[in-house]
């Protein structure tokens, strides 16, 4: 359990944005459940923590008190229920932000949240419901919340310095990678793992995202691939990554968002650490060799996996497949000696360009493509299979205080 960072991100979205009108069944609705979230309490349970039993004792009945274990369970999800349900108060602030919020599932569903069959997925996110813990039969009608779909959930990533790029100590570094340099970013958020086929569907639903290449061209594309749903999206352009972000109320990450969620603040090489990378780390070739002592072909024996399927590789933010499965569009253009003249504060890369970094490598590929601090780089235009993405968001300076963070108003950023 606990404040559904989704909710958060959703609401943070939502604020300011001018809802579509309703009817008065659905402001009747929204009112009356914003009016629960923050002006009723749920009671106490009606139960003691303890009870007592009688007993014989030196030939004398008395008293024994032991636990009522059952009471103990309900004042457990009790206190817990209080807890989540203070921090979406606190993510929704008042009740102008949670009738915003209510607004904008309508819009987004495109029916009024007030249909009685919906009022429990709905009031399970409301009511600050992890979504990932919900059993894959209840998602359905969750997924009507794009900055979660499929339940993907994101991390938030504190504002703070962090070590980017590598110099000539670190075994595989390149002079586009160059030099190690003190970064400052913000706070933000990242998504937990690359957005899956499952997830991109949702956009190319509403008719804001554009189908990317299919498994009908080439089998190793995910899309439309049976038992691919939870696989990340491939095939996609630079324009369809950052399209989908938008939609989601996103944006594809920076170069340096991408990097500091990826390795942390402690100059690891890698997400999990500096140990050499292997297929329990990352979805990886496994660089092996058949019996007849040739290279296994790839993409014969190589494809994707299912997101977050390497969970010994996780970033310190807990991020999933940071390194492997697909290379992640983000958003920066590419310039192979940006690092020497970097601005110290939120980065965002050069003006223009030819080419857009890709960062984390790929299912076919083995050694330093993996490292944290790798930069690739393709043309926009292009769709590979072993493309995919993820995306970020920023969060405001209040925002960012109440997560615990600790905004530099004087820094250069």
């Amino acid at each position: 359990m606990g404040i559904s960072w989704a909710l958060f991100l959703f609401v943070v979205g939502a604020a300011g944005q001018a809802a579509p009108p309703l009817s008065a069944a659905g402001e009747a609705w929204c009112t009356e459940r914003c009016t629960v979230l923050y002006e009723g309490e749920r009671p106490e349970p009606d139960c003691s923590l303890e009870v007592f039993e009688h007993d014989i004792k030196d030939g004398k009945v008395i008293l024994v008190p032991r636990p009522d274990v059952e009471c103990q369970v309900r004042y457990n999800s009790w206190e817990l229920l209080k807890r989540t349900v203070a921090g979406v108060r606190r993510a929704l602030r008042a009740m102008p932000e949670c009738l915003s919020w209510c607004r904008r599932v309508a819009s987004l569903r495109g029916d009024e949240p007030f249909d009685p069959e919906l009022n429990r997925e709905i009031w399970q996110v409301l009511a600050g419901t992890d979504t990932c813990r919900i059993g894959e039969d209840e998602v359905t009608d969750l997924s009507l919340f794009p900055m979660d779909v499929g339940c993907t959930g994101m991390r938030f990533v504190p504002e703070g310095e962090f070590m980017m790029g590598c110099n000539d100590a670190t075994a595989d570094c390149q002079d586009d990678q160059k030099p190690l340099h003190v970064v400052y970013l913000s706070a933000f958020f990242v998504d937990r793992h690359e957005v899956t086929v499952s997830a991109y569907r949702r956009c190319v639903d509403q008719g804001a995202c554009l189908p990317p290449v299919g498994n009908d061209v080439l089998k190793y594309y995910n899309w439309g691939a049976e038992g691919r749903e939870g696989h990340p999206v491939n095939g996609v352009t630079w324009n369809q990554a950052d399209a989908y972000c938008r939609w989601a109320g996103k944006q594809l990450c920076s170069e340096a968002q991408w990097e500091k969620g990826a390795r942390g603040t402690d100059g690891r090489n890698y997400p999990w650490g500096n140990a050499p990378p292997n297929p329990i780390y990352a979805v990886m070739d496994d660089g092996l060799d058949d019996s007849d002592g040739g290279k296994r072909p790839w993409p014969v024996l190589s494809t994707t996996s299912t997101v977050c399927s390497r969970e010994a590789g996780t970033s310190p933010y807990g991020l999933c497949d940071m390194a492997g499965n697909v290379w992640e569009w983000v958003s920066d253009w590419y310039d192979p000696v940006f690092y020497e003249a970097s601005p110290r504060g939120d980065p965002r890369g050069p003006q223009t360009g030819e080419l857009k970094v890709i960062r984390g490598g790929r299912f076919s590929r083995v050694g330093f493509s993996l490292t944290s601090f790798h930069r690739g780089r393709f043309m926009p235009s292009d769709q590979f299979a072993y493309l995919g993405f993820r995306c970020c968001r920023t969060v405001a300076a209040d925002q960012s205080a109440s997560m615990g963070g600790k905004v530099d108003e004087s820094s250069d950023r």
